[in-house]
């Protein structure tokens, strides 16, 4: 008899914690709940991006394959593009503007296909590459934002600016910020800036991802995109 009510007593414990179970699952307290995906991209818009890849300017591919890259994304994944390179110009002259300047051209937010190519239109390949001060302001941006942020970086080459972007990734990592970085080289031309960008990446608990071509940088884009999306 006292078997037959232990039992009894046990099942009407688990009949009273369901509904609360099923509450918290409803409500995003379940342990399992899926985390917000934040995407950051950077993009080069340094002079040398003018510079053209089986016939096409590299900023040209580039903006055509993170468009599609972003659009690739999940509906609840939100999308930000910070540029550099974008003022000023590659001489002397305008290397102060061009180092000083990198801008959020679309807020983290959900993708929206007109905003982002809007965002992109008036933007040409220019000056510097201040890829250091591009990571600061990105640690900014994703600040107070929970969940898991995805920085990718597009470049051709390496910082020109005299900044410290292994440092800044590092700064980054090291934050509250839960922050994977990730390079995506262009037609990245020599080996001494290949383990440069490396080493920006490592700092930044990510990879160095090398297209040499149009058609394998377009790949590339279209993978991360899937990856992300799963």
């Amino acid at each position: 008899m006292k078997k037959r009510f232990t039992l009894l007593t046990t099942f009407t414990m688990l009949l009273s914690l369901a509904p609360a179970a099923a509450f918290a699952a409803e409500n995003g307290n379940a342990d399992n709940s899926k985390k917000d995906v934040n995407v950051a991209v950077v993009l080069d818009a340094s002079g040398s991006m003018a510079q053209k890849v089986e016939g096409e300017r590299k900023f040209d591919i580039a903006k055509e394959s993170v468009t599609d890259f972003a659009d690739l994304l999940s509906s609840d994944a939100n999308v930000m593009l910070n540029v550099f390179g974008h003022k000023g110009n590659n001489k002397n002259s305008g290397k102060e503007v061009s180092c000083g300047t990198t801008e959020t051209v679309y807020d983290l937010q959900p993708f929206s296909s007109n905003s982002f190519e809007n965002a992109l239109s008036g933007i040409k390949p220019t000056g510097w590459s201040p890829i250091a001060k591009s990571l600061y302001d990105v640690k900014e941006d994703l600040a107070d934002k929970d969940g898991k942020n995805y920085v990718y970086i597009v470049t051709d080459g390496e910082e020109t600016c005299g900044g410290d972007p292994v440092q800044a990734a590092k700064d980054l990592r090291k934050s509250n910020i839960k922050t994977i970085v990730n390079i995506v080289g262009l037609d990245v031309k020599t080996v001494k800036e290949k383990a440069k960008l490396k080493k920006v990446a490592d700092a930044g608990g990510g990879k160095l991802i090398e297209a040499d071509s149009a058609s394998d940088f377009k790949k590339v884009w279209k993978e991360e995109g899937v990856k992300l999306s799963q």
